[in-house]
């Protein structure tokens, strides 16, 4: 599969633009954003962001003077993924998020309250 060229195009023109030189120069970019693309749907199912939309959000969140490979890496993808969904209101990545983070939330209160009694 090619990677669509406007992927890079709309991660490039949301990326500071001290950056953008760098980054538009790696010939794999395309391909990275497309596969990233598709991991962090594979792994958040069901949420819905727009490409655009989350290529932006990820765009403002790659450091300065970090290979985009690594800082994709670095970024966890999926958790910015749900932020972003979480951010536009997506009722399914509140789900999830409830799941997930309000359940170790109740685990570590009960640790806590064990702790607290003993």
């Amino acid at each position: 599969m090619h990677p669509d060229p406007s992927i890079a195009a709309v991660f490039l023109a949301a990326v500071d633009p001290a950056q953008r030189a760098d980054l538009a120069a790696d010939p794999e970019l395309g391909e990275l954003l497309t596969a990233t693309l598709r991991e962090v749907r594979a792994e958040v199912a069901g949420v819905d962001v727009p490409d655009a939309v989350f290529l932006a959000w990820l765009a403002r969140r790659v450091p300065a003077g970090v290979a985009v490979h690594e800082a994709l890496r670095a970024l966890h993808t999926a958790d910015l993924y749900l932020a972003c969904g979480l951010a536009r209101g997506d009722r399914v990545a509140l789900a999830l998020w409830e799941r997930e983070h309000l359940a170790e939330v109740g685990r570590a209160s009960c640790r806590e309250r064990v702790s607290l009694n003993v």
